[in-house]
């Protein structure tokens, strides 16, 4: 059933304190067991989440606290609860057990059915359609024993059938969920507890030793036991695993968290097209889903951690029960008084009993001054993604019969040298992330930005944290950039509950859109197709940075370097060195590597002009977007040009006339041949002259 991802899969809401305990009236019923079991198997702060199969058949999972699915159900409507392998793992004796030899396992977990062949025992009674729990059975000399369950289906044939071998072909259960499937991944994904000793036979031990066979009983393999011996003397003790709590969050500080999580929504995820909508679906639809997936991060906890314990609290506790708040209304009261939101009461004698949200506030300070971080709902989405292109991956495999081909690079000629320096293994293959990382520590670690222990760095495009955890080592702050929220996640999984995590700050958006923090030093493995708006929104930034580190595409970076003269010269030249010295560090060709990748790198070094010249950029861009126009034409004929001409003459009137100046008959060709002989540079080309040439 979950061999394939979710087809689709919702944000997980908590239940209310009496939804839960209609859960757990029905567990009691449906299972028999005592009220203190129901507590364990329906724990206060169980949340539920809906689903699609990857077979669009809708369901619910309810989840612990610490994110374990604990059941289970399937179908529209349907009030059948199926316990999933994490229940089962805490009382053993929940439902019926069915054995089966240990080949069958992974069998079952891929997503088949468990056929009458495998079945090595089971409980007697079982019914048609009746919920039972598989185990593995190992017999390993006189020592049997049977595992954790493993798997969760219902019976295809009543149990008397399998007991009096009518039949030998056929399917024995229908298996709903196994270990290590898309459910099971949902949770902590925990080593299954160990098995337990089975002896099938009630009241007798073994009196042969393992080298001999009695004489009434046949020498068997485990794969040779007798089909469906019944499980007459089995005793299964249930297991109450203690459970570590983890640091946690007094209710102030939730309530400043549920804070946090409405100021995220407002700033990213509502549109105004929902308006009005009741609060409880305000609140499962876009506050739950904005609450932070690394909270530690946003509120420090003020509790202590207990040994083995994670050092971040978890993203569950944050709900409104756990507040200062205690009721939504309370918080949404609380939030409008704020000028954030604006709530309708609702309508006396109406069946309408929410408040109704009419309208956010996206203009509020609180939210021009909210910093973007990691959510649940990011998290999900990543999770979905990667499950979905793996599957996809399995698929394309197993179905096309074709050899998956990597492209793998090896250090040859002059960067043997270079790899054996930088610690790399020179008859290693590397994939070409490896030599960007490679690339990235030897940077960091040789100090080429000349790091120091008090500088704040800016870092562009972090990926996957590979730099950042290296720069975090040196520096005294790092405040890396990332567009893609799966990748900013990676970067805090990191450094989450390392000595660095206070270092890091980890911004969300567009490097060319969101506002720079102040930094001394900025580090880059720059995305190529924003080489040059980055490159001028650095040398624009103020106060001026100390130095930037950044890798381009070749082709980029030697524009950059390029001197006066070089047929690389150009006004991208001239602008950045106005403003810049610039130095090629490190060049990454692609020649030498083999086979050789379709991207050759640069690493340069920028380091600003302090003072900057005192010329506005835009006047000396324009400039220059005339005279490198055509850069082996003379200056004077770019500026003949019928087309500057036009150009030239409007902005000569519209300056005058801000100016209140009045305008006078000379041609502006007079005007503009006057200045270049005053200059000297009427017969010059642009691909000879340098800055300060062009500075005249």
């Amino acid at each position: 059933m979950f061999k394939k991802p979710f087809g689709g899969l919702k944000t997980s809401a908590p239940l209310r304190s009496s939804d839960r305990r209609k859960l757990k009236q029905r567990v009691i019923s449906a299972f028999g067991v005592s009220s203190e079991d129901g507590d364990l198997l329906v724990p206060d702060g169980i949340q539920s989440v809906k689903f699609t199969t990857h077979l669009e058949e809708p369901g619910i999972a309810y989840l612990a606290p610490d994110g374990d699915p604990l059941w289970f159900t399937l179908g529209k409507g349907s009030e059948d609860l199926i316990p999933t392998v994490y229940t089962l793992w805490k009382r053993r004796d929940l439902l019926p057990v069915i054995s089966t030899p240990a080949a069958v396992i992974p069998i079952l977990v891929g997503g088949a059915d468990l056929m009458i062949p495998g079945v090595v025992h089971h409980t007697p009674g079982t019914k048609r359609d009746q919920l039972v729990s598989i185990l593995q059975y190992s017999s390993i000399r006189e020592a049997r024993t049977l595992s954790a369950p493993l798997a969760v289906g219902r019976m295809a044939i009543p149990g008397d059938e399998l007991g009096q071998g009518t039949q030998e072909k056929g399917k024995a259960v229908f298996v709903l969920h196994a270990w290590k499937d898309h459910l099971w991944d949902l949770g902590s994904r925990g080593d299954a507890p160990e098995a337990i000793p089975f002896d099938p036979t009630p009241g007798k031990a073994p009196t042969h030793n393992s080298d001999e066979t009695p004489k009434d009983e046949p020498s068997r393999k485990e794969t040779d036991v007798a089909p469906a011996e019944r499980l007459e003397s089995l005793t299964i003790e249930p297991t109450h695993a203690p459970v570590t709590t983890g640091p946690s969050y007094n209710a102030q500080e939730i309530s400043s968290l549920l804070h946090m999580s409405l100021l995220q929504a407002i700033a990213s995820t509502i549109p105004s097209s929902v308006f009005p909508i009741p609060a409880t679906t305000f609140y499962t639809n876009y506050i739950l889903p904005s609450r932070p997936a690394f909270p530690a991060l946003i509120v420090p906890h003020s509790g202590s951690t207990p040994p083995d314990a994670s050092p971040c609290p978890s993203a569950s506790e944050i709900t409104i029960k756990s507040s200062t708040h205690k009721s939504l209304t309370a918080f949404l009261k609380s939030e409008e008084k704020a000028g954030l939101i604006t709530n309708k009461a609702p309508q006396k004698h109406s069946n309408q009993t929410d408040l109704m949200i009419t309208s956010v506030n996206a203009k509020h300070p609180s939210i021009d001054g909210h910093r973007l971080y990691v959510t649940l709902k990011d998290i999900e989405i990543t999770a979905a993604k990667k499950a979905k292109r793996e599957e996809k991956a399995r698929e394309e495999a197993a179905g096309s019969g074709e050899v998956l081909v990597t492209e793998l690079w090896k250090p040859h000629q002059v960067t043997i040298a270079l790899f054996e320096k930088m610690g790399g293994d020179i008859s290693k293959q590397y994939t070409m992330a490896e030599i960007k990382a490679t690339l990235n520590c030897y940077i960091a670690a040789n100090s080429l930005a000349n790091l120091k222990p008090t500088d704040k760095v800016l870092e562009v495009g972090p990926g996957t944290g590979n730099l950042t955890v290296k720069i975090l080592e040196k520096a005294k702050h790092v405040t890396a950039v990332e567009m893609d929220p799966r990748m900013a996640a990676e970067v805090i999984k990191r450094v989450q509950g390392t000595p660095e995590q206070h270092k890091l700050e980890v911004m969300i958006g567009d490097a060319i859109k969101v506002d720079f923090p102040y930094f001394e030093v900025c580090i880059s493995n720059t995305p190529y197709q924003i080489s040059s708006p980055l490159t001028f929104r650095l040398l624009s930034h103020r106060p001026l940075f100390r130095v930037a580190i950044l890798m381009f595409q070749r082709e980029f970076a030697q524009r950059l370097v390029a001197r006066p003269g070089t047929p690389l010269w150009s006004r991208l030249s001239a602008n950045v060195q106005l403003y810049s010295k610039v130095d090629n560090i490190i060049n990454v060709s692609r020649n030498d590597f083999r086979p050789p990748p379709k991207v050759e790198s640069s690493v340069i070094r920028l380091v600003p002009i302090d003072p900057p010249p005192p010329v506005k950029f835009e006047e000396f861009d324009g400039m220059n977007r005339i005279v490198f126009s055509r850069p082996n034409k003379t200056v004077r004929g770019n500026f003949q040009a019928k087309g500057v001409m036009k150009m030239l003459e409007q902005n000569r009137r519209t300056w005058l006339a801000a100016q209140e100046m009045m305008v006078d008959d000379t041609p502006i060709n007079t005007i503009v041949d006057k200045v270049l002989e005053e200059v000297e540079f009427t017969e010059t080309r642009a691909s000879k002259m340098d800055v300060d040439d062009l500075l005249k």
